[in-house]
């Protein structure tokens, strides 16, 4: 055995594993205690979500494999960043804040510029919402999402540490606000105190433009507090719907090409 050898830590397989484990258990809940009924065709919109999410995880994720770590070990090596040389432990815990901090902000936007929300209306066209919604994003806005996060972490000198901290957070509370669960009203108010659920970024996928302008965590609910872009409650309580409005049905094909057409709907974030 080469003791000289640094050991190469597969974070692709990792984080594929804990997602997979992260989405069997949601799963199992929304089938236990669903908070919504399902639509009508149920695999078919599955099929979908995964393979649209599925195409850009593979190019933005497992191919290129740990940019965000191959970043932070480069820059810090190189003494770069505004976080090197504090305490190893409060520059993890701070670059995993400020990330998440850059993810709202990224959100918020892709609500206001029309090229970034281009790419964010794919995500937005799901008429229903559940795990695999989480995964229904553009390979292109994933693409966006990564170079933005990468030029966050160097300019941090973010630790590996705070990088897989974060991408852990980002993974959960992705996965976590888009299920289809169902949440005692009680357990609710206590969880989002601090952090997005299920029934806050429900409102956020709603159909109406108002809704869309709020909520834009992706973990902490403290972003939104911050800067007064909470909502409690949707526009109209007794029937919340989902999507663009538009009422369509897309192929996969016709979500990959979606950013390239004309925007029909007005920007929520105006």
């Amino acid at each position: 055995m080469d003791r000289g050898r640094p050991v190469k830590i597969p974070w692709g397989l990792i984080q594929g594993v804990v997602s997979l484990t992260i989405v069997l258990l949601l799963l199992a809940w929304e089938t236990l205690a669903p908070a919504r009924p399902r639509p009508n065709g149920v695999l078919r919109r599955w099929g979908r979500n995964l393979t649209i999410g599925g195409i850009g995880i593979l190019a933005t994720h497992v191919v290129p494999g740990g940019i965000l770590v191959a970043v932070s070990t480069w820059g810090r090596s190189g003494g770069i960043g505004l976080l090197v040389g504090l305490p190893p432990l409060m520059a993890t815990v701070m670059t995993a804040l400020i990330l998440d901090l850059a993810l709202w902000a990224q959100h918020k936007v892709s609500h206001e510029w029309p090229w970034l929300w281009r790419l964010h209306r794919v995500h937005h066209g799901d008429q229903a919402m559940d795990i695999t919604t989480a995964f229904r994003f553009h390979p292109l806005e994933l693409g966006v999402s990564l170079i933005w996060k990468s030029m966050v972490v160097l300019v941090l000198g973010g630790p590996v540490a705070g990088v897989l901290l974060f991408e852990s957070m980002l993974l959960v509370g992705n996965l976590f606000e888009h299920a289809n669960g169902h949440l005692p009203e009680a357990a609710d108010r206590v969880l989002r105190s601090a952090l997005v659920t299920p029934h806050l970024h429900a409102i956020h996928h709603a159909t109406d433009p108002r809704d869309q302008r709020s909520n834009f965590g992706f973990f902490f609910i403290w972003w939104d507090r911050i800067f007064h872009t909470i909502r409690w409650l949707p526009s109209d309580s007794a029937s919340q719907d989902f999507g663009l409005g538009d009422g369509r049905e897309r192929s996969i094909l016709d979500l990959l090409r979606q950013p390239f057409e004309p925007i029909n709907e007005p920007l929520s974030g105006a």
